[in-house]
């Protein structure tokens, strides 16, 4: 988890370690379940029809492909489980397979992307699909929100989004199926991302 933090270097503007307890023991229990937002609207993508974007952006975009094939490399093929809503597709999370290696686990997680916005929805998501899966008393589940912009509805209305903040906040001392709780990093990318304190 570290190595996606730091890996994506100067983007992150916040990164803040969410839930109890000692995050570090528990990201190296045998088995993990992590459910991972990827906001993959426009400001996080290194598209530029226009070549409008300047090198910041497309920095941004690049950092964080690299962290996130990073991160992968250090899940265990075998044991781990990754799921990744898209905020494009704040409904559905989709079930990476790591046990075709890293290379493809990337490839299928930055493939499957789209355009969006930046909905709320996609955090419940993710959380929902935790709650589904079981494990045994050597599993940790983990939530990791990777994020560059203000939060909006399905529609894109600012205004009109759940705080995430309160979605978080309101499984914080939520127990997962094996009976621990869930673990949890938001990373915010950028001067635009939203805080969560």
């Amino acid at each position: 988890l570290l190595a996606l933090l730091l890996l994506a270097g100067s983007a992150v503007s916040e990164s803040v370690s969410l839930f109890a307890s000692d995050t570090e023991s528990d990201f190296s229990r045998s088995r993990r379940v992590i459910s991972l937002v990827y906001d993959d609207s426009s400001s996080m993508e290194n598209y530029d029809k226009d070549n409008t974007l300047g090198m910041e952006h497309k920095e941004k975009a690049s950092n964080t492909a690299y962290a996130v094939e990073s991160f992968i490399s250090l899940l265990d093929s075998q044991a781990d489980t990754l799921y990744v809503t898209y905020m494009s597709n704040p409904y559905t999370a989709v079930r990476i397979q790591l046990e075709n290696g890293i290379e493809t686990s990337w490839k299928q997680l930055m493939e499957d992307k789209g355009f969006g916005t930046t909905p709320t929805s996609a955090i419940e998501t993710a959380i929902n699909q935790l709650r589904r899966h079981e494990g045994d008393e050597n599993t940790s589940y983990w939530l990791i929100v990777l994020t560059d912009g203000e939060f909006t509805d399905d529609n894109g209305y600012v205004e009109l989004a759940d705080d995430p903040e309160n979605v978080i906040k309101s499984i914080w001392n939520e127990r997962m199926p094996n009976d621990t709780y869930l673990q949890g990093c938001y990373i915010a990318i950028g001067e635009d991302a939203q805080k969560i304190n």
